[in-house]
Parts: structure tokens; C-alpha cells; sequence
């Protein structure tokens, strides 16, 4: 299904019209233009890794806001290690792993999940639950300043941005193999 690019084995293509699962699967990071388009592949990836409900100890996760008080800072992805509630609160914690580094008793907000666009409203005040999404597919705007051993790009063009500059950013988050996904 994948077309290899003649002048380098680190670059392939394949087609984006219904990616299969297996192919999303087999990369390390999935990168896109538009929400829209990550929610719908993080589903996909889920429902292949046979992860259901809100949240499994396992699933890959991003901040999705910085919170300087526990060191979480946007964009940092983990791994949930361990999922429970406060027995006085009620309040939903997780310990997830970032770089080795084990955060622990982790406040999230189980209704940023799966969703387009941030709920913005409910950080306001001193205590709020902290924002978290799926992170097998993120968008491109994310992914900047990190990088990946096998990267899938999926191509999305807007009018809104010079989509050069994004496409150099989305390939080059890839140390190993880019797949271009058009």
C-alpha cells in the first residue's frame, strides 16, 4: 500500500482515503492539520489497541495546559501508569509517565477527551482539573519542537497558513521514517 520515495528509504507515501488502522498503528506519532481530523484517527487508534471508556492505565496522553505548580507544561505527552479517585474528593487522578519521570496524583478533566476544542471555561479560579487529550494523533501545531523515531503525516491543506512551512514542520518531527499520507 505504501509507495517509497526512489531517492530515499526514509520517505514513503501512501494514500490518505480510509488509512488503515495498521498503518497508524505502526508509526510512533501521527501528525495532522485539523482537530476534526485528530479526534477522529485517535479514535480509530484506540478502538485498534482495543482501549475503551474514557481512560485505561496504558493510553498515551498529552497536557494540554501548562501548570507550573505539579511541572506539566502543554504539549508533553505521557503514559498513564495508574488511574483511581481521591476517596475525600471524588476528583479523578492518574499517574502517568513522562521521560522516565513518574507524575504522580495527577487532577484531569474527564470532558477534554476526544474533544476538538479546549473547555476553557472551567479554568477559572485557583483549583481546576488539568486538561488532558488522546496523543496518538496530535496536530501539527503540537508537534512542534518534539520528534519522533517513525512519523505519519496526514496532508491537510488551509488557507490560513503558508502550508510549505507546515508540511517542512510535520516531516521534520520524523528522526527515522516519514509516511506522507495525501
Amino acid at each position: 500500500n505504501a509507495i517509497s520515495f526512489p531517492y530515499c528509504e526514509k520517505v514513503q507515501f501512501v494514500k490518505s482515503k480510509r488509512l488503515a488502522t495498521e498503518t497508524l498503528l505502526d508509526v510512533d506519532q501521527v501528525i495532522c492539520a485539523y482537530n476534526k481530523t485528530r479526534v477522529a484517527l485517535n479514535k480509530q487508534m484506540r478502538e485498534g489497541l482495543n482501549f475503551s471508556g474514557l481512560l485505561n492505565v496504558g493510553e498515551r496522553v498529552m497536557c494540554l495546559k501548562n501548570n507550573k505548580n505539579l511541572g506539566l507544561f502543554n504539549g508533553m505527552q505521557g503514559v498513564v501508569k495508574r488511574l483511581y479517585e481521591c476517596e475525600h474528593t471524588g476528583r479523578k487522578l492518574m499517574d502517568f509517565e513522562f521521560n522516565d519521570c513518574l507524575y504522580s496524583g495527577i487532577w484531569y478533566c474527564t470532558k477534554q477527551f476526544g474533544q476538538e476544542k479546549p473547555d476553557n471555561s472551567m479554568y477559572i479560579g485557583k483549583e481546576y482539573p488539568n486538561p488532558f487529550d488522546y496523543a496518538y494523533a496530535i496536530t501539527c501545531h503540537k508537534a512542534q519542537g518534539d520528534e519522533w523515531g517513525k512519523v505519519l503525516v496526514v496532508e491537510q491543506k488551509c488557507s490560513m497558513w503558508d502550508h510549505t512551512r507546515w508540511a517542512y514542520t510535520a516531516a521534520s518531527r520524523a528522526k527515522e521514517l516519514v509516511v506522507w499520507a495525501y
